[in-house]
């Protein structure tokens, strides 16, 4: 449902069935049915990088659409492997192919401080307003050097967390 702007009554103005459906039926499953989308990974095996850029973390996967004319908070939380110490893993998020965090590290980096360096990310951010339509929205990531590995337990990756990035308007 899309939120209409409630209307200015006049004195002695009848009140209609169709006025009641937009102004209270729609306007009231919109507060309480709001869009979202969501991805988990459900990839039998681990996804790696060694871009040095940030870039789409996959073609098809790690990306959710959303029709939205609002604000949106997004939210990625996973287990990566980074590979070398003191290398980075960078993560940001482009709405419709606009990255939204800093030209470099994105939104969110790691730091390994040993080699093989296992951690759980997080991060969440609000974006918007955006304006009416479909929006697709996709994680990126990037690795200052060497090899970057997001693991997934069905890989067989154990102590790692089921990667999950969703949108949902606010």
């Amino acid at each position: 449902m899309v939120w209409t702007a409630p209307k200015t009554w006049a004195v002695d103005e009848v009140l209609t069935a169709a006025d009641m459906n937009t102004y209270l039926r729609d306007n009231t499953e919109h507060l309480f049915d709001r869009p979202s989308d969501s991805y988990e990974n459900d990839l039998s095996g681990n996804i790696s990088t060694t871009s040095t850029v940030l870039v789409a973390v996959d073609a098809t996967r790690y990306q959710v659409s959303i029709d939205s004319s609002n604000h949106v908070l997004v939210h990625f939380h996973g287990t990566v492997q980074i590979g070398a110490i003191n290398n980075e893993a960078n993560f940001d998020i482009a709405v419709d192919g606009v990255l939204q965090g800093d030209s470099v590290g994105g939104i969110l980096n790691a730091r390994a401080t040993v080699n093989n360096y296992r951690t759980p990310v997080s991060f969440s951010r609000l974006v918007g307003p955006l304006s009416p339509g479909t929006h697709v929205i996709t994680l990126y990531w990037s690795v200052s050097a060497g090899t970057l590995t997001m693991l997934n337990q069905a890989a067989g990756a154990t102590q790692s967390v089921v990667g999950q990035f969703w949108a949902h308007e606010v």
